[in-house]
C-alpha cells in the first residue's frame, strides 16, 4: 500500500499541471490513504501506517506544500474566492468531511497534531 501512494506522489510531483489540478490529485490520494488506515483492526496498526506514509512520502509532500501555498500566495482576492468556490463543489471534500473525524476518532487525536497530513488539512482550510 505504502508504496503505491508513494509512486503516486512522486508522480503527482514531476506531473506538469496546474496547482489547483495537482490539489485535486493530492486531495483524492489523502482520502485513499485516510480510508485506508481505517481497514486495520488494531488502533495502532492505523497509527503505525499514518506515521510511515507521512514518513515516506514528506519529500514529496513538502514539495507540494509549497507549490500548492506559493501559488496561493499570488492569487488575488477575486482569485481565491473563485478557488474556494471551485474547491467547495469537488466531491473529495464530502469525502474529507466524513474520514478525517472517522481516523481521529479511531486513532484518538487530531489528525493536525500528530501528521504532515495536518498542514494539508489547514491548507484546505484556507481555501
Amino acid at each position: 500500500m505504502l508504496i503505491y501512494h508513494s509512486s503516486q506522489l512522486e508522480q503527482l510531483v514531476n506531473r506538469d499541471m496546474a496547482a489547483p489540478d495537482k490539489m485535486d490529485v493530492l486531495a483524492a490520494l489523502m482520502v485513499e490513504a485516510l480510508e485506508e488506515s481505517l481497514e486495520f483492526k488494531k488502533t495502532k496498526d492505523s497509527v503505525k501506517f499514518l506515521k510511515a506514509y507521512t514518513k515516506d512520502n514528506k519529500p514529496a509532500l513538502d514539495a507540494l506544500y509549497r507549490e500548492f501555498s506559493n501559488w496561493y500566495l499570488i492569487l488575488s482576492p477575486t482569485q481565491k474566492l473563485i478557488e474556494t468556490t471551485r474547491i467547495a463543489t469537488k466531491p473529495y471534500v464530502r469525502q474529507v468531511l466524513n474520514v478525517v473525524p472517522k481516523v481521529e476518532t479511531k486513532i484518538k487525536r487530531k489528525l493536525n497534531t500528530v501528521f504532515a497530513l495536518g498542514r494539508f488539512v489547514k491548507l484546505f482550510q484556507l481555501i
